[in-house]
């Protein structure tokens, strides 16, 4: 078993013990320093959790709008203001990149998807 499957098996079935116990999870997560510096800013960032007050049960009619669902969550809006598009491409091209080059193939397949959906070019 490859080593990404034996942490993403790992990982589920972790995350799988607080069901119902979101806080708890956030506490964990944080207190065991789960989080990468690069999502706390992003999480810092977010806009769009400012007035929620109930957390509903969110249902997806396929696995496609789910997960642009929760890609959206982290989108960060300021990324696409702040830069041309010359910049963006060169950015996504060596994220792309160095996913390739570490192995993680999800993530490049899903980062080349995302530049293939929005039109940018790979490089």
């Amino acid at each position: 078993m490859k080593k990404d499957q034996i942490i993403f098996n790992n990982l589920v079935i972790l995350l799988t013990q607080f069901k119902t116990r979101p806080y708890y999870l956030a506490k964990f997560l944080i207190r065991n320093s789960c989080l990468s510096e690069s999502f706390v800013k992003k999480l810092n960032k977010l806009d769009k959790f400012k007035n929620v007050k109930n957390i509903d049960e969110i249902n997806f009619y396929d696995i496609s709008h789910m997960e642009e669902y929760f890609e959206s969550l982290l989108l960060d809006k300021h990324f696409l203001e702040e830069k041309t598009l010359e910049q963006i491409t060169i950015e996504l091209n060596e994220k792309l990149k160095k996913s390739i080059e570490e192995e993680r193939y999800e993530d490049s397949q899903k980062l080349r998807d995302y530049m293939l959906k929005n039109n940018i070019k790979i490089l």
